[in-house]
């Protein structure tokens, strides 16, 4: 088992990168190193410095957030977030449209039962959110993908939330970012419904790995990767983090939703300074505090 215990998710980044690098074993197309657990003591800090696939980020946490909200269908499966990764475009033709699995619809339902049940029994053991079903392993001709994300656990224990994530799979580089991005939002808007405070965020895969074309000789595509990460703004990095004011969360999603999709502006200023930016970001609009390790691609 490997552990690995960070204040902020680009430092326990950081040393994920370089274990995998040394200690996983080339199996086929990808460097593999099985039975990880990332321990992320504050989850606000939850944003990596990566400049990669922001847009596609963002809204997808829009997609499966809205439906707790209750934003009308045009949330509903697939979203909107493919729109700005050509993969996933490609991957929503060949499902006819439709994905065979998405987030947003597990959240929809299920979240509110969890609340329900932590505000009924804050000791509850069974606060749990299943992507995984019995589906996908008996009738896998059916589904042209299955989730990497089997449960979302969880606890409150002295007056803190803390979020258990269990992961079949992880793709270090393409996915794991934005997994983590995405788990630890929910984890802080659950806590502040709850009126608690945000405990500790684990996220275990039983396999991680990231493709072997990432060591070809001569990219340093690691070596650069890690170089950008430990030479980032750390002021920035603890001030953008810091901006997230959960208790407001439903009502600037109920004013995100016209401003990016139906075109109307906002009737006030949102409250939580993140999700504004996000959406300004979407819409290449400017931002505030200016996101401008993210703004160097296009998208």
């Amino acid at each position: 088992m490997e552990h690995i215990k960070g204040s902020n998710v680009t430092s326990l980044y950081i040393d994920l990168i370089k274990r995998v690098s040394t200690k996983g074993v080339l199996e086929g197309k990808t460097r593999d190193l099985m039975g990880v657990q990332l321990e992320l003591t504050d989850p606000r800090n939850s944003i990596l410095f990566q400049k990669k696939y922001w847009k596609w980020c963002f809204q997808e946490l829009f997609d499966r957030m809205s439906g707790i909200f209750g934003m009308p269908g045009e949330y509903a499966n697939p979203g909107l977030a493919y729109n700005y990764r050509p993969a996933w475009k490609r991957k929503l033709e060949k499902e006819e449209g439709y994905f065979h699995y998405a987030y947003g619809e597990c959240y929809n339902t299920q979240v509110p039962a969890l609340i329900k049940q932590l505000k009924r029994q804050k000791t509850s053991r069974e606060a749990i959110i299943n992507v995984w079903n019995s589906n996908y392993l008996e009738y896998q001709s059916d589904f042209n993908r299955r989730p990497c994300t089997l449960t979302l656990h969880f606890l409150i224990r002295d007056k803190k939330v803390n979020l258990f994530v269990n992961m079949r799979t992880n793709d270090v580089i393409n996915l794991l970012p934005f997994d983590i991005f995405h788990h630890t939002f929910l984890q802080r808007y659950v806590a502040h419904v709850l009126k608690l405070e945000v405990g500790t965020y684990y996220h275990f895969a039983s396999h991680m790995y990231y493709p072997k074309k990432r060591e070809r000789e001569g990219r340093n595509y690691l070596e650069k990767l890690i170089f950008n990460l430990e030479n980032s703004n750390q002021e920035q990095y603890e001030y953008l983090t810091s901006r997230l004011r959960s208790h407001d969360l439903e009502k600037d999603f109920a004013m995100a939703y016209p401003l990016l999709y139906e075109g109307v502006e906002p009737v006030a200023d949102f409250s939580s300074d993140l999700i504004e930016n996000l959406v300004n970001f979407i819409l290449d609009r400017p931002v505030k505090y200016e996101f401008s390790f993210l703004q160097s691609r296009k998208y």
